[in-house]
């Protein structure tokens, strides 16, 4: 029987499966139990005495770790160290004005003094997120949980690094809820820079296709190439300066524009991988992400069960420029999302780590990692949210 520390005879299992390889006929059933060994968390030989979860050594010791590379990396930005908020000043618009150098007259003069004061508003991030981790290393391992020093040493920094990716997963999924807070934050906040794809595509074309009928393969090639156009027709448009693709306060206008490089670009990972293998296959690399600040495919935006929506109660700016938290959001149907630069993001403000000495009396020492984060999102800030409906 496989999965226990005993050896067994299996050559009649061996010579029924040689038996079918060589011979073929009528399929027969082989109990791969037998000689299969799986992974599993019932221990056989005993635990060591002090963690209580690593066994006594057998034979050979396999570290499982694989460095895990955190999804969202687009949403990073650069490191800030020092000052307890952000300030961000923006210059408003003016209107133009008679030139006076064609109505001059005799016996009068032009004042040059005339006072026109620029303006200008400053939007202020304040907060910032703090997490820590931390783990005990015991000094004294029992002589049985490992063959030498190098082995322990090898088991230490397998521990260290699963720490390293628990922090990177933690920092992926707030930037996933700082995604969500701004998609649902942009259908409250400036309803205009949300695009209804399958609406818009039914209309220019007369037909009557559902979020289901779409991929139909007598539909899906002809939307998807009309959304794609549709796409990098209003990237072109957040290149121009303007008021519409974003949120504007009471009496100010904010001028934006977004050039290319500028512009970040997410899309719905299923979404994208139907198009690089069927509709778009040989243009969309070359001719649709060309051109980004950065582009990547998300394969669930909050939920993997639930993959293309999120349900948030988002943070918000109302129509004065001050914090509001808006009304509970659920948004489906996510295509993708054109959006600046500087619209959202997550800011790495400071982290450091540091061992405790050692605690004489219980022998071990913890290890800290502490992180403190700023997520943030900003609704003056160019973007266009897609959505399949």
């Amino acid at each position: 029987m496989a999965n226990t520390p005993q050896q067994n005879q299996i050559y009649a299992i061996i010579n029924a499966i040689n038996a079918q390889a060589r011979t073929g006929g009528t399929l027969q059933a082989v109990d791969t139990s037998t000689f299969t060994t799986v992974a599993q968390t019932l221990l056989l030989s005993g635990y060591d005495n002090l963690m209580g979860a690593i066994s006594q050594v057998l034979s050979k010791t396999v570290f499982s770790h694989r460095p895990y590379e955190a999804i969202l990396d687009i949403l990073y930005n650069d490191e800030i160290r020092w000052g307890n908020h952000v300030r961000k000043i923006v210059p408003l618009d003016w209107d133009a004005e008679q030139d006076d150098r064609f109505p001059l007259t005799d016996g009068t003069s032009v004042d040059p003094w005339i006072v026109n004061k620029p303006g200008v508003k400053q939007f202020n991030f304040y907060g910032q997120e703090i997490f820590q981790r931390h783990m005990s290393i015991i000094k004294d391992q029992l002589d049985t949980a490992f063959s030498n020093e190098s082995e322990f040493a090898r088991f230490i920094s397998m521990l260290y690094a699963n720490a390293r990716d628990l922090i990177a997963q933690d920092e992926e999924n707030v930037r996933r809820m700082c995604l969500a807070n701004f998609i649902a934050g942009v259908t409250l906040t400036s309803p205009a820079s949300v695009i209804h794809l399958l609406t818009e595509y039914n209309a220019f074309t007369g037909l009557q296709l559902t979020a289901q009928t779409v991929y139909q393969p007598a539909n899906y090639k002809a939307f998807i190439q009309w959304a794609s156009a549709r796409m990098l027709n209003v990237s072109d448009e957040l290149r121009q300066r303007g008021y519409r693709w974003h949120k504007n306060l009471t009496g100010v206008n904010i001028p934006r524009h977004t050039p290319r490089e500028y512009q970040k670009f997410i899309m719905f990972s299923p979404e994208y991988r139907r198009i690089e293998n069927s509709a778009l296959a040989d243009t969309w690399h070359n001719e649709y992400v060309k051109g980004f600040a950065g582009f990547e495919a998300v394969n669930f935006f909050q939920n993997p069960d639930v993959p293309n929506s999120v349900k948030v109660t988002p943070s918000i700016i109302n129509n004065a420029g001050e914090f509001e938290q808006g009304a509970e959001t659920t948004v489906e149907n996510i295509f993708g999302m054109i959006f600046d630069r500087d619209a959202m993001g997550q800011t790495r403000i400071n982290q450091w780590a540091q061992a405790t000495p050692m605690n004489p009396r219980g022998g071990y020492t913890n290890m800290f990692w502490h992180y403190t984060n700023r997520w943030y999102n900003d609704f003056t800030e160019n973007s266009a949210l897609f959505l399949l409906d």
